[in-house]
């Protein structure tokens, strides 16, 4: 009888501490095993007009600029503060039947959206979501007539409270191909991260070297840019 009793209370002691490893196990996710999420990158047609929804596919560039009434801009200037231009690359990356999945980089901002697709003998229409966890997130709406070159759209905040928390956007597919000759095209700032810096900071930048020294040190291509330059 002693033996019958040392052997369950043995075993419900196993139990009780099975039971409390996986019960630490759910309280520190932390501790787990990462997911690893490898960058997706989509796959576009050489199209740069819209033939067919697979045309879709790929990255479209262009200014995202804001959408404001004279009366929200009065405000903002009112104040001291200037609405900021930013480039905007919306990739539509997958489309299945009439979901949509893709994402969004504004100013080294990359957000994923997902979303429905409107098809129609003239157009192809996005209406599309980004997560909602940050705070810049926010709501795609934007259409390209069948063989046409251009995207046309508007994007909406979820936070109306944001200084600029409209903007418009007319973008071009762009194939991207790496090409260590290639010129930049533009220069684009985002004036909320990099606000304007005065003289001193601009000598401190540059630290006795010359524009053209400087440039080198932060751009492989500053040959090019100064040719086109002078």
């Amino acid at each position: 009888m002693k033996n019958l009793i040392l052997i369950s209370v043995l075993f419900l002691a196993a139990c009780t501490s099975a039971i409390k490893d996986e019960k630490t196990e759910k309280e520190n996710p932390a501790t787990a095993e990462p997911e690893v999420m490898e960058d997706f990158r989509p796959e576009p047609t050489e199209n740069l007009s819209v033939q067919s929804r697979e045309d879709l596919i790929g990255y479209w560039v262009g200014w995202f600029e804001h959408n404001l009434s004279e009366t929200e801009k009065q405000a903002l200037y009112d104040v001291g503060d200037y609405p900021s231009y930013n480039k905007i690359n919306i990739s539509v990356d997958r489309i299945e039947e009439d979901s949509v999945f893709g994402h969004s980089v504004v100013a080294n901002n990359n957000r994923p959206f997902k979303g429905v697709l409107e098809s129609t003998d003239a157009y192809y229409a996005f209406d599309v979501l980004e997560p909602g966890d940050d705070k810049h997130d926010g709501r795609f709406k934007f259409r390209i007539e069948r063989n046409d070159s251009f995207v046309n759209g508007n994007w909406m905040a979820f936070d109306n409270t944001l200084k600029v928390y409209k903007r418009k956007y007319k973008l071009k597919k762009r194939i991207y191909k790496y090409d260590a000759t290639n010129e930049l095209e533009d220069w684009f700032v985002d004036e909320e991260k990099h606000p304007e810096r005065d003289s001193i900071d601009l000598v401190n930048l540059l630290d006795g070297r010359s524009w053209e020294e400087a440039l080198k040190s932060f751009n492989g291509h500053s040959d090019s840019v100064m040719q086109r330059m002078t």
